[in-house]
This record gives structure tokens, C-alpha cells and sequence, in this order.
């Protein structure tokens, strides 16, 4: 289906004369890269998502990966800024807050959803700058603009709210370890029941005594509850891949706060570790079943079928899933052994062994 609302901000791309363009892009601009690509003279794109700067990148776009920040462009250099709002109401809050540093005469570009709420953040942003955008709609899309030299804001008005954005943070302990993480993480400021489940299911089985010697992944590791548990286990070694920025940032303030030397690595569900031709005895995953802002079951298909490349021949993978997640449908072309391990009717921990096509580990 279309985004309209991408549709208008390329639309508006497309008309500008400006050769200093930033556009943001996180999983909703995942299909626009090719059209972003034809104005790659005049374009700079910023994402948190690896698979993005990767896709980006190989198609000629100058592109940034980075948590978000707009710091990495020079100060005051922009002349429109495009934002198709994110999912997450902290990361669009903190780069409209950044866009009073950049744009200089310059216009903000804002497009979205009336389910998704972008009509709260038109209004939001119009006070915040006291500006009265142009506004246009198209079905459920708004489209609106903000334009005016020295775009600043109101003078004593507040900050869109961030939820701290920059600022990592205590969330909770497992067995007395503290854990931090930090908004654009999913699910960031609570410990994950699903993550809980996974780890308590494997311990009451003792399969974490198994470990002694054992090359562990985390696959997907968010903030990196997972490897912060596992790292109690005996075992040799633990790496750790996310797709997104603020994720790579928070298990890296985990590992350090913890004194952990732990592999910390960038990619799409672990695709460049597939790349560099590692395997693992055992990995860990919870993996995400959300794209933007719908579900979508080809996320699972991806992590499991990236599993039984990254899987040695003898080893172990174990997923945790909401119940309804048809995990073992996924898996059935790619594992030998699947075993559903518990089901609290919430979740299922599932065990996949016996990885297929050992010798196809190409590029996906």
C-alpha cells in the first residue's frame, strides 16, 4: 500500500531548488530509498536503522546512522528538513527540537497519519515555534510545512517532550545487575516479560549450565537484557547485533557499566555476521514483529531464517515469541528439530536445531 504520507514529503523534494536537504529515515522510509535516491545530489539522509544506511548507502545517497542526531550535519546548514513521523513519539519530539539548530530560513517538512497522531504534532510543533504551518490532506495523510527565517522557538516555550531522549538510565535489576537503556529502544524503560520468560524457561531447564565454552548470540539484543543474563552463565564468549542506533548505544553502556567485553555489532537480524561467515553454538532472540506501525510476520521469517545460517552445525537457537507468533511455520524449512520448550498462553520459548543448507550462507 502507499504511503501518501511519504509520498507528499517526496513530492516536496522533488519541487525544492535547495541543494541542502536532510531527510530522516527510519522504517517507514525503507521502501521510498530508491526515489529518495534519484535527488541524492541534493540529499542527506540520517537513519537509525543499519539496513537503511546499508540500502542507502550502496544506492549513492550520502547517508548518516547515527541515534537520531542531527548533530552530525554543520550547525544552521539545512534548508528543509523531512521528517514522516516515526512510531515512536520520542524520536519525532527530539528531532523537531533539533530543527531549531538547523534550519536557518529553512523549512521543516511534517507528514503523517490522523491514526498515527500527526495532527497533536502539527499543533505541538506550530506552538512550539509560533508559526502557522500550510497544511494539506490527502485522505488520512496530513502534510504540513513550517517555514520562516530564523525558525525558533516561542520565547518560554517548553521543549517537546523527549522522555529524555540523550539521557540513558536505570531501568531495573536482574539479580542485582543494574540495567540501563534509553527512549528509541523498544520497550525501553521496562524489562521485556517476554526477554524474562526466555531466561527463566532455559535456567529451569539448566540449559544455561550447557554453556561452558560456548559462543553465544544475541540476536536482536535491544538494550541487551538477554546477554546482560547470559553473562552469568558459564560460557566463552558473547556477541550482540541490533539494527538500531539507540539499541547499539544502550548494550554498549550495559557492557561497560558491567566490565563486559562483549562483541557489539551493527546489522539487519544479524546479516553481517552472515556476511563475515561466523556461527554460534547458541543464540538468543526475541525477535520484533513490528514494521513502522503495522505488524509484520516477514520480520520473524527473516530472523529465523538468519538463524540457520549463523547456527553451527550442533547448536541451539531459542526464541521467544508471543504465543501467536506461528514461529514453527517459519522455521519448518530451515531447522531439522523444533521444539516448543513452555507456553504461558502470553509467550513460547520454541528451540530450533538441526540448521538446513549449512553450505548456502549468502548474502540476503
Amino acid at each position: 500500500m502507499q504511503d501518501l504520507a511519504i509520498h507528499a514529503l517526496l513530492d516536496a523534494l522533488a519541487n525544492t531548488q535547495s541543494v541542502n536537504n536532510c531527510w530522516f529515515a527510519d522504517e517507514n522510509s525503507l521502501d521510498a530509498l530508491p526515489a529518495l535516491a534519484t535527488h541524492k545530489s541534493k540529499l542527506t539522509i540520517i537513519t537509525n536503522r543499519f539496513d537503511i544506511y546499508e540500502k542507502a548507502a550502496a544506492l549513492g545517497v550520502k547517508t548518516l546512522f547515527n541515534d537520531a542526531d542531527l548533530g552530525l550535519l554543520a550547525e544552521q546548514s539545512v534548508d528543509n528538513l523531512f521528517i514522516r513521523i516515526s512510531k515512536e513519539k520520542p524520536i519525532t519530539h527530539h528531532l523537531i527540537n533539533q530543527a531549531q539548530h538547523y534550519l536557518v530560513e529553512g523549512t521543516l517538512h511534517l507528514a503523517g497519519y490522523k491514526g498515527e497522531g500527526i495532527k497533536t504534532y502539527i499543533k505541538k510543533t506550530a506552538a512550539f515555534f509560533a508559526r502557522t504551518p500550510t497544511n494539506q490532506k490527502n485522505k488520512d495523510s496530513h502534510y504540513a510545512t513550517f517555514t520562516e527565517s530564523n525558525l525558533d522557538p516561542q520565547p518560554g516555550s517548553e521543549l517537546l517532550d523527549t522522555q529524555q531522549y540523550n539521557v540513558l538510565r536505570t531501568i531495573g535489576h536482574w539479580q542485582e545487575l543494574p540495567i540501563l537503556s534509553k527512549p528509541g529502544v523498544f520497550g525501553f524503560d521496562k524489562i521485556d516479560e517476554g526477554s524474562a520468560f526466555l531466561i527463566e524457561t532455559l535456567e529451569a531447564a539448566n540449559i544455561h549450565q550447557a554453556q561452558d565454552g560456548k559462543a553465544i548470540l544475541d540476536l536482536g539484543c535491544g538494550y541487551g537484557f538477554l546477554s546482560i543474563t547470559a553473562s552469568g552463565w558459564p560460557h566463552a564468549s558473547i556477541t550482540a547485533t541490533d539494527n538500531n542506533a539507540a539499541a547499539i548505544k544502550a548494550i554498549t553502556a550495559n557492557a561497560n557499566a558491567l566490565h563486559k567485553t562483549w562483541e557489539i555489532t551493527e546489522g539487519d537480524a544479524g546479516l553481517s555476521l552472515i556476511n563475515q561467515g561466523k556461527t554460534f553454538d547458541t543464540i538468543l532472540c526475541n525477535p520484533p514483529f513490528h514494521q513502522g506501525f503495522s505488524t509484520s510476520g516477514e520480520l520473524t521469517q527473516k530472523f529465523v531464517r538468519h538463524t540457520a545460517k549463523l547456527l553451527r552445525k550442533q547448536g541451539q537457537a531459542y526464541f521467544v515469541t508471543n504465543s501467536f507468533i506461528p514461529v514453527e511455520k517459519a522455521a519448518s524449512e530451515h531447522f531439522a528439530v523444533i521444539e516448543q520448550l513452555s507456553n504461558n498462553r502470553q509467550f513460547k520459548v520454541t528451540k530450533l536445531a538441526g540448521p538446513k543448507n549449512l553450505d548456502s550462507k549468502t548474502k540476503q
